[in-house]
C-alpha cells in the first residue's frame, strides 16, 4: 500500500513537471506569436498606409487587362440597363459597384465584376426576358446565364458571365451578378436567426431537387413578403445576407433604397440607392478608407494571362457588346 501511493506520488510529481513544462513552452510560444504578429501588423500597417496615400493623392487607376475587363463590365451593364428600360424594371448599382461609385467615382481599382440589385417583381420579369434579349443582340454565344440550380449549390443571384464563347476555358471576360430583394411588410417574426434557418430550408429544398421558384414557397410562407411596394426590404432568402453567405442580415426601411436617384459611376450615371451611405454603412461598415485586406476573390486574370492575345480579345469583345448597346431596340 506505501509502495503504491509513493508511486502515485512520484507519477503526479512528473504530471506536475510535464505540466509546468508546457506552460512555460506556451508562455514562450504567446510571446513569439505576438511578436510575429507585431511585426506583421507593422507591415500590412506601412502597405495600408502606402496605399491611402496612391489613393488620397495620387492618380490611383487600373490599367492593361483590369482597365479592358473595367470597360467591358460597364458595357455588360449599359447592355443590362437597356433589357431594364425596355421592360420598364426598376435596377440600382450594388456591393462593389456601389462602393466604387461612392468612394472612387467608379470601379473599385482592384474589382473585376459588378453587382446590381432589383426588387424581386422586376427580377423575375428580368428573368424570364434576358434569355431572348441576349440572342436578339446575337451575344448568345459570348454572355452565360447562370442561375440558381441544384446541382452543386443555391446560388445567390443572377450571373451573367461574359466569356467570349470560350466554354470549357473557365475564362470570364467580365460579369455582372444581379441580386433580388423583396418588400416585406410585418418584420416582427423576421431575424437574423429564423431568416437563417429558412434559408436553410430553401438551400435543402432545392438541394434535394425542387425548382428554386417553388423551394422559396418556404421563404414566402414563413415572412410577410409583398410584391407590391411595403414598408421595408430584405435581401432575397437566397442571397448574401445571412451567417453563411459572409454578410450581416439587415432591414432597410423603404426610403432608404426608394426611390432610386442618379449618381456618376466612370463616365455616365446609374441609379443608386436614396440614400447610399446608409445602404453600404450596413453591409460594410465604414467604407470610406481602403481597407487593409483586399480580396481577388475570382482570380480570373490568372486565367487570362495564360492567353496570349487576351488583350486583342478583349478589343474585339468590347467593341462587340458596343455595337450591341448601339443598335439595341
Amino acid at each position: 500500500m506505501i509502495e503504491t501511493n509513493k508511486k502515485l506520488l512520484e507519477t503526479n510529481e512528473s504530471l506536475v513537471g510535464e505540466l509546468d513544462k508546457h506552460k512555460k513552452f506556451m508562455k514562450s510560444l504567446a510571446r513569439k506569436f505576438n511578436a510575429y504578429k507585431a511585426e506583421t501588423d507593422g507591415v500590412i500597417d506601412s502597405y495600408h498606409s502606402q496605399l491611402e496615400t496612391l489613393f488620397l493623392y495620387h492618380e490611383f487607376k487600373p490599367r492593361g487587362l483590369l482597365k479592358q475587363n473595367h470597360i467591358l463590365t460597364q458595357e455588360l451593364l449599359d447592355f443590362v440597363v437597356n433589357v431594364c428600360k425596355k421592360h420598364n424594371l426598376e435596377y440600382w448599382l450594388d456591393f462593389g459597384l456601389l462602393l466604387g461609385a461612392m468612394r472612387h467615382d467608379g470601379f473599385i481599382p482592384w474589382d473585376d465584376d459588378g453587382d446590381i440589385g432589383m426588387i424581386r417583381k422586376d427580377y423575375d420579369v428580368f428573368i424570364d426576358v434576358i434569355e431572348d434579349e441576349i440572342k436578339e443582340c446575337g451575344l448568345q454565344d459570348d454572355i452565360v446565364i447562370s442561375i440558381n440550380v441544384n446541382k452543386y449549390k443555391l446560388l445567390p443571384m443572377l450571373q451573367l458571365l461574359y466569356n467570349g464563347g470560350m466554354d470549357g476555358t473557365g475564362v470570364i471576360l467580365g460579369g455582372l451578378d444581379i441580386f433580388p430583394y423583396d418588400f416585406i411588410g410585418n418584420t416582427d417574426n423576421c431575424d437574423a436567426n429564423s431568416y437563417r434557418e429558412v434559408q436553410k430550408l430553401v438551400y435543402n429544398s432545392n438541394k434535394e431537387g425542387t425548382p428554386i421558384k417553388e423551394a422559396l414557397n418556404i421563404y414566402y410562407e414563413n415572412f410577410d413578403i409583398k410584391f407590391e411596394k411595403a414598408d421595408h426590404i430584405i435581401a432575397g432568402v437566397e442571397g448574401p445576407f445571412a451567417a453563411f453567405r459572409g454578410y450581416d442580415f439587415n432591414i432597410w426601411n423603404n426610403d432608404e433604397i426608394f426611390p432610386l436617384k442618379p449618381h456618376r459611376f466612370e463616365n455616365k450615371y446609374y441609379t443608386c440607392p436614396n440614400n447610399s451611405d446608409s445602404h453600404l454603412n450596413r453591409v460594410y461598415g465604414e467604407y470610406h478608407q481602403i481597407p487593409k485586406l483586399i480580396h481577388h476573390h475570382h482570380r480570373r486574370f490568372e486565367k487570362l494571362l495564360k492567353i496570349g492575345d487576351a488583350s486583342k480579345i478583349f478589343n474585339e469583345h468590347i467593341s462587340k457588346l458596343k455595337a450591341a448597346n448601339k443598335s439595341f431596340k
